[in-house]
């Protein structure tokens, strides 16, 4: 799971510097903190990370409400912090990213992928083509592309040479990148965080 995680964010800084305009860590024990509830949660305050700069981007908690039958992993904080690191070191990605979040996902107990969640600055995500870029950036490494429709919204899903499968979803000012192992595992994950996730963007 640690490499899917790793990979997550080498995907992740791709998307940017590709796309738009390497994670690694100790073995700290994740901590799990939701559960399978199918209730709607209120969202709790966005909280914020500062690198060695005091330049701070937000979390976005709100994004990962429960969903039926999964369980959100909180991710290693080196995971997260370096993730925090790659957009606060780049001038181009420091003023388009407002936020950023992750977090593993289960099922039965079983690993069921990774979410990278990304909050950008309204002004940059309406900048003709910010969206087609980031997702191009998302899947530049795949071999293989398809465009699919999940939860009534349009994605766009990559395969790359190592059989990770990465689902890019967009809209608004939100992204969500989920990646994992197969599409079949991946692609309810998707479905389901997409609709939690759709109102109101």
């Amino acid at each position: 799971m640690r490499r899917r995680l790793q990979l997550a964010v080498a995907v992740l800084s791709l998307t940017m510097f590709v796309g738009a305009c390497g994670g690694g860590g100790d073995d700290d024990e994740p901590e799990v903190t939701t559960t399978v509830a199918a209730s709607a949660t209120t969202a709790a305050p966005a909280t914020t990370v500062a690198d060695d700069d005091d330049n701070a981007l937000a979390r976005l908690p709100e994004v990962f409400k429960p969903i039926p039958g999964y369980v959100f992993i909180d991710l290693p904080d080196s995971i997260l912090e370096d993730l925090q690191d790659e957009f606060a070191s780049d001038p181009d990605t420091a003023e388009a990213v407002a936020a950023a979040d992750g977090r593993s996902v289960t099922r039965n107990g079983e690993p069921a992928g990774s979410v990278i969640a990304i909050g950008f600055d309204e002004r940059s995500a309406v900048l003709p083509g910010f969206e087609a870029g980031f997702i191009g950036g998302a899947t530049e490494d795949a071999v293989t592309t398809k465009d699919l429709k999940l939860s009534g919204e349009d994605v766009k899903l990559g395969v790359d040479g190592d059989g990770l499968v990465t689902i890019v979803w967009f809209k608004g000012t939100l992204a969500l990148l989920i990646i994992g192992d197969d599409e079949a595992t991946v692609t309810p994950v998707a479905t389901a965080l997409i609709a939690s996730n759709k109102a109101g963007r």
